[in-house]
């Protein structure tokens, strides 16, 4: 099952490394 799109995914990725930098 694929219930999240892809490009939800794009935008959590850069978001968790945001927080992965401050």
């Amino acid at each position: 099952l694929h219930l999240i799109p892809v490009h939800a995914v794009v935008q959590l990725r850069p978001s968790l490394q945001h927080i992965k930098r401050n």
